[in-house]
């Protein structure tokens, strides 16, 4: 571990990237529009937002995978003792368990097709039975253009 001499930055093991700890550990920005600063978070909220960081990653969750570089090497200690703080909505997006749940299905449907591919609503998608389903939304879209075609 090499701290900045004004103790702001900390590298950490083999990454070559930095975390500015005086800074949203998130998004590494003092943006006063993103909302509340969480100062003094729980202890096991630097754990949670480790683990899922690294969970996201490990999905190739888009910014993720560059977020947990700086922190792969980092402990709920190291982040206790360089008073990481970060914005509330930052932390919430990454922590969301529906979005997390969603990223895992992507990546498992990117791993089984071997492409990548967004599922988006509305869209349809094959069912294990091998019939095909639409989601409801798809559905109200054609209910509502027959009826203005009707008229």
């Amino acid at each position: 571990m090499s701290e900045d001499p004004d103790g702001s930055t900390l590298s950490l093991g083999t990454s070559k990237e930095s975390t500015d700890w005086k800074l949203c550990t998130i998004c590494q920005e003092k943006n006063n529009n993103k909302g509340t600063v969480v100062l003094n978070p729980r202890t096991e909220s630097y754990q949670k937002l480790l683990d899922i960081v690294a969970d996201r990653a490990s999905v190739q969750d888009g910014e993720y995978v560059t977020l947990q570089r700086p922190l792969q090497d980092c402990t709920k200690q190291t982040m206790l003792e360089a008073k990481a703080m970060w914005h509330r909505s930052c932390y919430s997006c990454p922590t969301n368990e529906i979005s997390l749940q969603r990223a895992r299905e992507r990546f498992e449907h990117s791993m089984s097709t071997g492409s990548y591919a967004v599922k988006k609503r509305g869209q349809e998608k094959k069912l294990r039975n091998g019939s095909k389903h639409t989601n409801h939304i798809n559905d109200i879209h054609t209910i509502c253009n027959s009826t203005f075609v009707e008229r």
